[in-house]
């Protein structure tokens, strides 16, 4: 999924700095197979003030976050801990905005009895083709653990 999201940035940008935001499409592959494990996010004078415009069903259930968790009330970045997946997902969007590139990690967490291996992907949006004012993030996984009998992968 990272490395079709990134190619798909790419494409977008062409050969400007950024991709706007309003050329991404959700019914145009590959977005259309992955936005349910998407997120965007409007950028505010820091990271952690910076609220998330939208989320994806499956974000919010694999971080067992209720599915209007953003969209009764602005949440901020500094509102994800550590221990949920879209925590995990945008826990390094400071650096994402110190440098103005896509950035890709991988990590594992313990949710309980569960080990979840992740891999996330944010990356520098811009409305004027120059500031950064949203970044589009992706994250999936893969969870193992006495109550997981198999692997659960969104790709």
């Amino acid at each position: 999924m990272v490395l079709r999201i990134i190619k798909h940035w790419d494409t977008l940008r062409q050969d400007r700095l950024y991709p706007t935001p309003q050329e991404l499409d959700p019914a145009v592959p590959p977005l259309s197979e992955f936005w349910q494990d998407c997120f965007m996010i409007v950028v505010a004078g820091s990271a952690e003030q910076s609220t998330f415009e939208y989320v994806g069903g499956n974000v919010l259930e694999l971080s067992r976050l209720p599915a209007d968790w953003h969209s009764q009330t602005a949440r901020s970045l500094g509102e994800c801990t550590l221990d949920t997946l879209l925590g995990r997902a945008v826990c390094y969007a400071d650096q994402v905005l110190a440098k103005s590139v896509p950035i890709s990690r991988g990590d594992s967490y313990v949710d309980g009895d569960v080990l979840v291996k992740y891999r996330s992907i944010l990356l520098p949006m811009s409305s004027d083709g120059h500031v950064v004012d949203r970044l589009f993030g992706a994250v999936n996984c893969m969870r193992v653990g006495a109550d997981q009998p198999a692997p659960v992968q969104n790709s």
